[in-house]
């Protein structure tokens, strides 16, 4: 979903820059309230899609699983006492096969 949003957010962002820059080219410095009007016209585009997009993801769901407490510190444990095991059993089994 990360890249689909990535280009609707070029679709919708381009006509915006393309806009700013034309001015830009034509005339004085552009005033920062047109860029702020440039950019709320994007980020309208954008709140609206991607707050659909989020739920649909399941990111407004609550994480099921508490890590932050005593399960988060044995499977940080646990990983940290198996990880360099797994990678001494790797190695000598990729040796033992050479």
């Amino acid at each position: 979903m990360g890249g689909n949003q990535a280009m609707r957010d070029v679709a919708d962002m381009l006509p915006e820059l393309l806009e700013l820059n034309k001015a830009a080219e034509a005339g004085p410095s552009l005033s920062t309230k047109e860029i702020e009007i440039r950019c709320h016209a994007y980020e309208k585009k954008m709140f609206d899609r991607s707050f659909a997009w989020v739920a649909k993801s399941g990111g407004t769901a609550l994480p099921t699983v508490d890590l932050d407490g005593l399960l988060g510190r044995v499977i940080s444990l646990v990983a940290g006492l198996l990880l360099p095991v797994a990678t001494i059993l790797f190695k000598a089994v990729k040796r033992s096969n050479e």
